[in-house]
């Protein structure tokens, strides 16, 4: 079930993204709209000059599954929906996540800034 951060979150979801070498510096889900689907995974939302952009998204690794993903997928998507934006900007660091976004999505890069990918998607 997909539920809204509280700040009784805020230690589950650092530990996450600690986990997957984020710092403390670069979280940024306790600002921007950000979902949980059971502590097992989250995805943070930031408007941007009226876009959406993602600014986490993160499975736990204890739950970490195709399927699990997918369906974290399909709630980000969902609530962009709700926003009534069409559009989704992501970015990746990772070659795992580029092949999911590209699968999923059926999307191509359309910046690549060092070791970053920038994708913008419909949803």
């Amino acid at each position: 079930m997909l539920r809204k951060y509280n700040d009784d979150d805020y230690d589950i979801l650092c530990q996450m993204l600690t986990v997957e070498g984020i710092g403390e510096s670069e979280m940024r889900f306790d600002r921007y709209d950000t979902f949980i689907i059971e502590d097992k995974g989250f995805f943070t939302l930031r408007r941007e000059h009226g876009c959406l952009s993602v600014q986490h998204f993160c499975v736990d690794r204890k739950y970490r599954s195709a399927k699990m993903a997918r369906e974290l997928i399909k709630a980000m998507v969902n609530k962009v929906r709700e926003y009534g934006i069409k559009g989704l900007i992501l970015h990746s660091k990772s070659n795992f996540v580029d092949t999911f976004i590209r699968h999923y999505f059926k999307a191509k890069p359309y910046a690549i800034d060092g070791v970053t990918a920038y994708y913008y998607v419909e949803v």
